[in-house]
C-alpha cells in the first residue's frame, strides 16, 4: 500500500493522513474525534522523515448524493439491520410492552366470541384463567366459573426478549432483505401462554390445557410488513383510516426512534398474515394460534389498522431541528457491490450492513418516490464504531444558508446614483450608493464526478451604469460610478468557505484631466471548521478571516493636479465611498452556522460532520441508549437571526 501525504486509498475506501510527531501524539486527538485508525509502517525508503508515525484515520461516509435527480430528499436517516436489531432488544429488555390477553367465549349458538379480560372474569366471578395450573381438578370452583362464562381459550402475550440461557441465540427481530419495500419482523414475546377449555360432550368429560413458550425454543410469529407509507393505491398503507395513518406516519421529534418502528412493525394492517415457527404443527398450541389468534383476532384488527399484543403508541415529543419534518416514507437499501448492485447472495456481514432508510420532506416540500441507492451508508469498519447515518442535501442546507443570508447580501448589493452641474465658475459633483438591490441567485449542480465544483450558492450583482457630465460633451466636469458584488458558499470536507467580493468603479473627468480605477475592491473570506455536537448540533470555529484589499486610486500628476484639484476630488470620492462601503460589507457571523440543528436529536447520538464529495452534510448516529426518557432540547422562541440595516448615502463635492 502506498499513501500520498494528503490522501490515499485503504481497502478501496478514502482515508486522510495526519501525521503526529511520535513524541506529540496529543494533537492528533484533537484534529478529530478518533473513531478509528491503521499504524502504517513505513520502509527505510520511505520518503516520509522516520521520526514520525503516519496514522490513516477512516472517515464518515463520502458517497452520499441524494440531491442527484433520481432522488431529491431533503434528508436521509439510514440505519443498519445490526444496529436495529441490537438496540431493539435492548428496548425491548429494559422496557415493559402492554400484556395482551386475548379471550373468547362461546356465544348462544356455540360460536367463538372474542371478549374482553376484564369482562370474562366478571362473567367467571373473578376467575382469572392465566393463573389456573396445567392439571386442574373439573370439579373445582374456579374451573366451574369459567365453564359457566362458556370459556373457550385464551392467549397471553407480551412483546419483549424471550428467556435464553444464551443471549446471542435470540433471533433478529428485523430482516432487511432484497426487497426495497418490505421486511421480515419476527414478533419476539417474553411471556406467551395459551389455555385452553374444552367443554366436553356427552361422550367425553370436560378437559383443561395449559402451555407456555419455553425456555430456549421461543415462540416466533413472523410476517412481511410492507414498508410504503404513501397513499398510492396498492399498498397496505393507503387502506387505513386518517387517524391510524397519522399514529403509523410520526412526523415529531420521536420519528426515527425504535418505539415508533415497534409500533409500525406490529400494526397488524401493515403485516402480512403471520407464521408460526418454534410449535409443531397439529399440536393443540398450534391449533389455537391458527384458528383463535391468527383467524378472528387477527382478521379483527387488521380491519382497524391495529398493532398485535397491543403495542404502545410512541409519544409524539417536540422537534428541535431547524426543518421540520412534513412528510416520510420507508426504504430498505440491500448491501451493493463497487457498481452499486444489491449482492445477489450476501454473507452474514453483508446482510447486517443492510440499511433501513427514512427518506424525509422538510418545511411543506415534495417527497420524491423511493429509488435505491447506489452507496452503502455503511460499510464494515464504520458498523463497529456507528449504527447510521444522517444525510442532509446539500441544496436544502443551502437554501437555508440563502434564508440566513437574505437581510445582508441586498445590504451589499449597491446601486450608485450621481449628479454634475455647473454653478457659476463651480463644477458640483454629487454621488451616493442606494442599497437593498436583489442579485442573482443560483444553486450550482453537484457534479458527477465529483469535488470539480464544491461551491453550492452564488450571488451575483452588478448595478447599472451612473453617469453624468456638464458642459458640451462633458468637458467642464464628468462622473461614472458602477459597482458590483459577487458572493459564493462552499461546501468541503469540513469547512464552510464563503468569499464575498465588492467592487466600485469610478470615472472622473475636471476639464481635460480624467482617470478612472477600481476605488473600493474588497474580497473576505471567512472559513469556519464545523463539528457536531452528540444532540445534532453544529458547532463552528471561524478561522482568522482573510482580507484581501485590491483598490486602486484613481489619480494624476502633480501638473494637471495643479490647476484642477483632481486628486482632491477624486480622494473624497475614495474615502467616502469606502466608509460607506466597509459599513454594508461585514463579515458572516459564525451564529449563522451554530444555528443550525440536525433532525433525529431525542433518537441519536451525532458525531463526525462532515461533507460528502457530493457536498451533502452527513454525521454518523448512534442509537440513545433504549428505555431512558426523551430528553428534549429547548428550542428557542424565535431562532437567532443576524439582522442589517438598508443604507443610503449621498455626498456632494465642489471642484
Amino acid at each position: 500500500m502506498t499513501c500520498a501525504p494528503d490522501r490515499g486509498q485503504c481497502n478501496g475506501r478514502k482515508i486522510s493522513l495526519t501525521i503526529a510527531h511520535e513524541y506529540d501524539l496529543g494533537p492528533v486527538y484533537n484534529v478529530r474525534p478518533l473513531t478509528r485508525f491503521i499504524v502504517c509502517r513505513f520502509t527505510s525508503q520511505a520518503v516520509f522523515p522516520s521520526r514520525f508515525h503516519y496514522i490513516l484515520f477512516i472517515m464518515p461516509n463520502n458517497d452520499s448524493y441524494i440531491s442527484a435527480p433520481s432522488y431529491g430528499y431533503d434528508f436521509v436517516v439510514a440505519t443498519t439491520q445490526q444496529s436495529i436489531n441490537a438496540t431493539l432488544l435492548k428496548f425491548l429488555d429494559s422496557c415493559q410492552e402492554p400484556v395482551a390477553y386475548i379471550c373468547f367465549v362461546a356465544d348462544s349458538e356455540g360460536k367463538p366470541e372474542q371478549i374482553e379480560y376484564d369482562e370474562l372474569k366478571k362473567r367467571a366471578h373473578d376467575t382469572d384463567p392465566f393463573s389456573l395450573p396445567a392439571t386442574v381438578d373439573p370439579n373445582s370452583t374456579e374451573f366451574r366459573n369459567l365453564l359457566s362464562a362458556r370459556f373457550l381459550t385464551g392467549i397471553r402475550a407480551q412483546l419483549g426478549v424471550p428467556k435464553v440461557s444464551i443471549p446471542t441465540k435470540v433471533p433478529d427481530v428485523v430482516i432487511l432483505g432484497a426487497l426495497t419495500s418490505e421486511v421480515q419482523f419476527n414478533m419476539l414475546c417474553s411471556d406467551f401462554d395459551i389455555v385452553k377449555l374444552d367443554p366436553g360432550s356427552g361422550y367425553s368429560p370436560a378437559s383443561w390445557f395449559r402451555t407456555s413458550q419455553p425456555k430456549d425454543a421461543p415462540w416466533i410469529l413472523s410476517s412481511k410488513v410492507d414498508l410504503r407509507l404513501s397513499t398510492v393505491p396498492g399498498n397496505a398503507y393507503s387502506t387505513m383510516p386518517p387517524d391510524v395513518q397519522a399514529q403509523i406516519k410520526n412526523l415529531t421529534g420521536s420519528a426515527f426512534s425504535l418505539q415508533q418502528l415497534l409500533f409500525d412493525l406490529t400494526n397488524a394492517r401493515l403485516a402480512g398474515l403471520p407464521d408460526i415457527h418454534g410449535i409443531t404443527p397439529g399440536t393443540v398450541e398450534y391449533m389455537v394460534l391458527q384458528q383463535y389468534f391468527l383467524g378472528a383476532y387477527y382478521t379483527q384488527l387488521s380491519k382497524k389498522g391495529q398493532p398485535l399484543l397491543g403495542c404502545s403508541i410512541v409519544p409524539r415529543t417536540a422537534s428541535a431541528a431547524t426543518m421540520t419534518l412534513t412528510n416520510l416514507d420507508l426504504e430498505v437499501c440491500p448491501f451493493v457491490d463497487s457498481n452499486g448492485q444489491p449482492i445477489p447472495k450476501p454473507d452474514s456481514i453483508q446482510a447486517n450492513l443492510a440499511t433501513l432508510n427514512y427518506l424525509c420532506a422538510a418545511d411543506g416540500s415534495n417527497l420524491p418516490p423511493p429509488v435505491p441507492f447506489k452507496w452503502n451508508w455503511v460499510d464494515q469498519a464504520g458498523a463497529s464504531d456507528h449504527h447510521g447515518v444522517a444525510s442532509i442535501n446539500r441544496n436544502t442546507l443551502a437554501n437555508y444558508f440563502r434564508q440566513q443570508m437574505r437581510f445582508y447580501v441586498p445590504q451589499v448589493c449597491l446601486q450608485p446614483t450621481v449628479r454634475v452641474w455647473q454653478d457659476g465658475l463651480t463644477i458640483w459633483y454629487q454621488w451616493g450608493f442606494c442599497s437593498g438591490q436583489s442579485p442573482t441567485v443560483t444553486t450550482p449542480l453537484a457534479t458527477d464526478p465529483p469535488l470539480i465544483n464544491t461551491t453550492v450558492l452564488k450571488y451575483a450583482w452588478k448595478s447599472a451604469p451612473a453617469h453624468d457630465s456638464t458642459g458640451i460633451n462633458g468637458s467642464l466636469g464628468a462622473m461614472e460610478l458602477r459597482s458590483s458584488f459577487d458572493m459564493t458558499v462552499q461546501f468541503t470536507d469540513t469547512r464552510i468557505i464563503i468569499t464575498q467580493r465588492l467592487v466600485i468603479w469610478l470615472y472622473a473627468k475636471v476639464l481635460a484631466t480624467s482617470d478612472s480605477a477600481n476605488i473600493y475592491d474588497k474580497t473576505i473570506t471567512d472559513t469556519f471548521n464545523i463539528t457536531i455536537n452528540p444532540e445534532g448540533g453544529l458547532e463552528a470555529k471561524a478561522s482568522l478571516p482573510v482580507e484581501i484589499d485590491s483598490s486602486k486610486d484613481a489619480d494624476t500628476n502633480p501638473f494637471e493636479d495643479f490647476f484642477t484639484h483632481f486628486n482632491d476630488l477624486t480622494e473624497d470620492i475614495k474615502d467616502w465611498t469606502k466608509g460607506f462601503a466597509s459599513h454594508s460589507q461585514q463579515h458572516v457571523p459564525v451564529d449563522t452556522i451554530r444555528n443550525y440543528v440536525f433532525p433525529g436529536g431525542q433518537t441519536f447520538k451525532f458525531k463526525d460532520a462532515r461533507f460528502s464529495d457530493y457536498q451533502d452534510l452527513t454525521a454518523s448516529i448512534c442509537y440513545l441508549e433504549p428505555g431512558k426518557p426523551f430528553t428534549v432540547p429547548a428550542a428557542p422562541l424565535n431562532a437567532k437571526q443576524t439582522s442589517y440595516s438598508n443604507n443610503e448615502g449621498l455626498a456632494t463635492k465642489q471642484s
